[in-house]
């Protein structure tokens, strides 16, 4: 037997024992340069000791810094790139508040990475990208997760950044399903971030699912704007919607007053359009007479109230 293998230790340790007895300092660098995310789930020790905020901060910006390359940000191996940088928004510790420090990290590599080029060449060196910013590599994805409910304040300022950052590619269906549930937690913020920001455009039913669960005022009047925006060259909303009006009456009947809002909102929005259909005096049609009949039932409860008020106070 050798004096090499009867060491204790040494001849007989296993690769996962040196890897899992590896310092905390040699095993920051390794994560870092490896741009591996999952490293951290290979064992206890290195979960214990990859999965600080300090290490996670350092190891994003080095994929989102653009001048880890010297030839600049648009190098051979971005498909590569945009994969790892949309497995790392995937993770539930991206949050937006991570997302801050990466993103002030970043512009401080980027930076001095900058002067460095300038004192090397002697010069300022050609500019591909700001770098007073994040850029994300092209085809880098909003995660399906990201862009569902439930809508917190931390996910939609998440979503504004990585919008800035340059994420521009989002899945349909997962951006129609946040859309589903926005309107259902009626969440104005969650709603304007998801039209206005990543264009994902009004539907039929989501002006019915805005009407039916509560009728909320700023959401369907931000639809109403939308609907009537030139920019957009299509209508969602039909005015004479069957559905909505018999929502809207049923509001009403149970004393809401956002029913009578909405019935005025559909009278007002959708007066050319019965005039188109039925002449200038279009207004004396099925439609016009019931809402006159509504109006004057409305006129009719509200002097019965008067009278029933003045029965109680005689005296006032």
């Amino acid at each position: 037997m050798s004096s090499h293998n009867s060491q204790p230790g040494v001849g007989n340790a296993h690769p996962a024992s040196l890897l899992g007895s590896l310092p905390q300092e040699l095993l920051e660098p390794i994560y870092i340069l490896s741009e591996n995310v999952d490293l951290p789930l290979v064992n206890r020790h290195f979960h214990e000791s990859l999965t600080n905020s300090f290490i996670r901060v350092k190891f994003c910006a080095k994929v989102l810094y653009y001048g880890r390359k010297h030839e600049g940000f648009y190098f051979p191996d971005h498909l590569g790139l945009s994969s790892l940088q949309t497995q790392i928004f995937q993770h539930k510790w991206f949050s937006d508040s991570l997302a801050k420090k990466v993103e002030k990290e970043v512009i401080r590599l980027q930076r001095g990475n900058e002067r460095a080029n300038r004192l090397k060449g002697g010069k300022r060196m050609p500019r591909l990208l700001p770098n007073d910013r994040v850029q994300v590599a092209p085809g880098t994805a909003f995660p399906k997760e990201l862009l569902r409910g439930p809508w917190t304040p931390g996910k939609v300022k998440l979503c504004y950044r990585l919008s800035r950052w340059g994420v521009n590619v989002a899945p349909k269906q997962a951006l129609s399903q946040g859309m589903i549930d926005a309107i259902a937690e009626r969440n104005i913020s969650a709603v304007r971030l998801l039209h206005n920001k990543l264009r994902l455009p009004f539907e039929p039913h989501h002006f019915k699912l805005a009407v039916v669960n509560g009728c909320d005022k700023v959401i369907v009047e931000t639809m109403v704007q939308a609907n009537a925006n030139p920019r957009r060259g299509y209508k969602f909303i039909s005015w004479d919607d069957p559905d909505v009006i018999q929502t809207a009456r049923g509001m009403m009947g149970d004393g809401d007053q956002q029913g009578l809002w909405l019935l005025n909102l559909m009278h007002s929005k959708g007066k050319s359009l019965f005039q188109d259909k039925y002449g200038p005096g279009g207004w004396a049609c099925e439609e016009y007479t019931w809402y006159s009949r509504t109006f004057f039932t409305l006129g009719w409860r509200l002097l019965e109230h008067l009278q029933y008020a003045s029965l109680q106070h005689p005296d006032e």
